[in-house]
């Protein structure tokens, strides 16, 4: 599970409360909170 400022890396990452799919195009991008629950976790 990623969290929300955490750099986990390049990919697909679906929030854990609402299902939203947020995409990382690098490495270096931190999560932010998800735009349509505001939830903080993530999973890959």
């Amino acid at each position: 599970m990623s969290r929300v400022g955490e750099q986990p890396g390049k990919g697909r990452y679906t929030c854990v409360i609402c299902g939203h799919v947020v995409f990382l195009k690098s490495d270096g991008e931190a999560l932010k909170a998800c735009p349509h629950c505001d939830s903080k976790r993530y999973a890959p």
